[in-house]
């Protein structure tokens, strides 16, 4: 204790110095108001930048939910869309209501995948408890991914695009002329579409899109764009086009159900059987 004494003692005129020197400061902020705007405006600062550090980590926490949400409002809107042209072919739209459409689309995530083979698949988390079925398409930002060849409960095997065996009917979208899309185990960022008739104008740029002449696929899906002439045959050639799809980063998909495959399909074993007769 008499240590202490002594000490302050010692130290006694440093001490009343820096007690008059804050009481000096605290009456220069209370009643200088520039200062106090001042020290107001850096206070402020410091707490948005604190709290912008807080909203940044918070956000980034929930990229995944956000990811997620905006997968389904996109699947959302793509049935909405499919309802309002099918109904609009149909002459049945009303304001009020957008039909119920000629395709939907099921929302699912790629749980394993591969491109580095001759035959490529991947698997979706969605089976036949969603809906999935053989034969359904599955697309994946916003091109054209593959096609559903085994469901079971909960999941679905897909051929890829990626796959030497997969035939994909195909069109240029500027001519109009259609063609067979197919991959040549190159590259698994382009594909070849065959079958062009040779006096066809093609500029690289041109925009691939589905056909529609299949129970897949809607028309006019995108596909991917042309980087040029692969081969120039007699009759016909052969286009290089660039997949719009990315098979090294798929993740989440959408399952396209044809709401009147079963009919079609009736209608084509009829004209089948019709043939052979």
């Amino acid at each position: 204790m008499n240590t202490l004494l002594a000490l302050l003692k010692r130290h006694q005129a440093f001490l009343v110095f820096l007690l008059l020197e804050v009481c000096a400061l605290v009456m220069h902020f209370s009643y200088d108001y520039r200062v106090k705007a001042g020290v107001g405006l850096l206070s402020r600062s410091a707490e948005a930048s604190v709290e912008k550090l807080v909203y940044s980590f918070r956000a980034y926490l929930d990229l995944n939910e956000r990811s997620d949400r905006l997968a389904a409002e996109n699947l959302e809107l793509r049935n909405r869309l499919a309802a309002m042209e099918y109904a609009r072919g149909e002459r049945e739209w009303e304001a009020d209501s957008a039909g119920e459409g000629h395709f939907r689309f099921i929302a699912g995530e790629v749980v394993n995948n591969s491109v580095a083979r001759a035959h490529n698949f991947f698997t979706v988390d969605q089976g036949r408890e969603a809906g999935v079925r053989e034969g359904m398409g599955v697309l994946s930002y916003g091109g054209v991914a593959g096609v559903v060849v085994a469901s079971t409960g909960h999941y679905a095997a897909v051929i890829s695009v990626l796959n030497r065996d997969l035939r994909i009917s195909a069109k240029l979208q500027r001519s109009g002329y259609v063609g067979t899309l197919k991959w040549d185990g190159e590259s698994y960022q382009r594909v070849l579409l065959t079958e062009i008739p040779h006096h066809v104008p093609v500029t690289p740029g041109d925009t691939v899109v589905t056909s529609g002449f299949s129970n897949i696929f809607p028309k006019g899906l995108l596909i991917g764009l042309v980087e040029g002439v692969e081969v120039r045959g007699a009759d016909f050639l052969t286009l290089r086009v660039r997949l719009k799809a990315d098979f090294k980063r798929l993740h989440l998909v959408s399952i396209v159900a044809n709401t009147h495959r079963e009919e079609l399909d009736s209608i084509a074993t009829q004209m089948v059987s019709e043939d052979e007769r």
